[in-house]
């Protein structure tokens, strides 16, 4: 069986507005382009697949649950506009020294699950995110790696913790990484 291509997708201030804290459904806000995107990544034959590390779970400010559920809601409105987005992984984790879970950005566990469930080339593949740990995540991966850069505010100080990170593209929206990644396949 042939290996497929994915988009590796960070959530917060990729696909909708950054917030501190999201604990609702109700405060997901989907960025412009963020639909229109998704649409002509899966119309190029693209898995699009969200990886999003939300430590507000570990901190208990929201449940696994209630983290899974506003993926849900999200990928149901992405899929009221003819925009599939195929899973989203969550790693619940805050960052903890010298011990930490592999799961949380830009260790690979997400990633190597999504792997394992989809059959996927990373080769293949690429990661897009507004952080330099979402590009890193990417360059760890052995993917192509499209920087998001926008006002969103995620990863503002990631330069100091990933100096060496740098993306193959750099794009201010999905919307423009969907015509970027279309445009190199």
């Amino acid at each position: 069986m042939a290996k497929r291509r994915a988009i590796f997708l960070d959530r917060d201030g990729t696909l909708i507005e950054w917030t501190l804290e999201l604990t609702s459904a109700d405060q997901l806000k989907i960025l412009p382009g963020a639909i229109e995107g998704v649409r002509a990544l899966n119309k190029a034959g693209y898995l699009c697949i969200i990886l999003t590390n939300q430590p507000i779970i570990e901190k208990g400010k929201i449940t696994r649950e209630q983290g899974d559920a506003i993926n849900r809601v999200l990928t149901e409105q992405f899929a009221a506009q003819g925009a599939v987005i195929d899973a989203a992984f969550i790693c619940p984790h805050r960052f903890k020294e010298p011990q930490h879970c592999t799961c949380r950005k830009p260790d690979q566990g997400m990633v190597q699950e999504a792997v394992v469930k989809f059959g996927i080339d990373l080769s293949q593949s690429f990661m897009v995110g507004d952080s330099l740990r979402d590009v890193e995540t990417g360059k760890r991966g052995g993917m192509k790696t499209i920087f998001i850069q926008n006002d969103q505010g995620g990863g503002t100080e990631d330069a100091k913790f990933f100096p060496d990170a740098k993306p193959d593209y750099t794009v201010p929206d999905i919307k423009a990484a969907a015509g970027k990644i279309i445009y190199t396949q």
